[in-house]
């Protein structure tokens, strides 16, 4: 009996030590993790700055610029832009592509660190080219090499038709196919390609353009600076262009073009180097800062100001930029 009544005690005296073992490790772990925070704490208000207030503020002001973006891309997103907004800011859209001039505009805009946005008409540029000849693949080549040095590809339609004189289902197969071939050349690089915008050759559009565009979630993108390079591609020429349209001063408007920002529209296979380097020069110059036309449609987004209105359209009713999509058009 006393040999059970020792066992016993000494069971219990043991389950006591374990029990006490495992209270003092757990603080210890509990004490060494609240150190561990501590420190990564410290190390992130070290290399960031700020007190605790100021972290939470930095927080909620992230919080709260991501909701507001969220939340103007639901409410505020436009049908069709044709400006950055108020700041100065230029946007190089080039038509017409992939030409075979594309592969001297790339290293030109990389030596000056320039972003721009290309709308390709795949079938215009082409010209009846077969998918095994070795220019078609070249072509696409260029695609891929204008995403990897950050550029933009949008569509441009396929054959640089006016828009409005096709059938719905003409026309919906001309943008499909479009989305197709940018999307398949676009290969290892297709996470770069957003494909959100469409410029209608010619500038030419109507209600059931837009409807149809909006229906591949498309925004019709234009410009407020012609440059007519289609008409005269001599660097004397475009420049002369946009020097009179930068000093211009609209019919019952108060601004010139070079107090706001700017859409340039350009075209790849009138584009020379020399030419493009004075475009930049000019714009530098003046203190503007160069961006996609998705950056583009961002500012304006937020600025609420997506429409230069002393620009004009064919076949497009005037006021063209407070009208809203009409249901059910398409």
């Amino acid at each position: 009996l006393f040999h059970r009544d020792s066992f016993s005690f000494a069971m219990v005296q043991s389950g006591n030590h374990l029990l006490q073992l495992i209270t003092v490790g757990t603080t210890l772990f509990f004490i060494w993790f609240v150190s561990i925070l501590t420190a990564r704490r410290y190390q992130f208000l070290h290399a960031h700055g700020g007190s605790d207030s100021e972290v939470k503020q930095r927080n909620l002001r992230h919080f709260s610029n991501h909701t507001n973006k969220k939340n103007q891309t639901i409410l505020r997103q436009p049908n069709i832009f044709n400006s950055c907004g108020p700041k100065r800011l230029v946007a190089l859209t080039f038509d017409d592509g992939p030409t075979a001039d594309l592969p001297l505009i790339l290293p030109t805009l990389q030596q000056l660190h320039v972003p721009a946005t290309f709308y390709m008409s795949p079938g215009h540029a082409l010209n009846g080219l077969q998918i095994t000849d070795a220019k078609y693949r070249q072509r696409c080549l260029q695609i891929r090499h204008a995403l990897a040095d950050g550029h933009s590809i949008q569509s441009h339609g396929w054959v640089h038709n006016h828009l409005p004189r096709l059938e719905p289902t003409v026309l919906r197969e001309d943008l499909m196919k479009t989305k197709r071939w940018l999307m398949n050349c676009a290969g290892p690089f297709r996470h770069r390609l957003h494909l959100n915008q469409l410029r209608p050759p010619f500038g030419d559009l109507d209600f059931h353009v837009v409807a149809l565009a909006h229906r591949f979630q498309y925004i019709l993108a234009l410009w407020n600076l012609d440059t007519h390079d289609w008409n005269n591609s001599a660097t004397e020429s475009v420049m002369s262009t946009i020097q009179q349209r930068w000093n211009e001063v609209p019919q019952g408007g108060t601004a010139a073009a070079k107090d706001r920002s700017v859409v340039l529209l350009l075209h790849e296979w009138a584009s020379k180097p020399h030419t493009l380097e004075k475009v930049v020069h000019h714009f530098r110059s003046e203190n503007y800062s160069f961006v996609t036309m998705d950056q583009c449609l961002e500012e304006c987004m937020n600025a609420n100001d997506c429409h230069d209105t002393t620009a004009s359209f064919p076949n497009y009713p005037a006021g063209w930029a407070t009208k809203t999509l009409p249901p059910n058009t398409a």
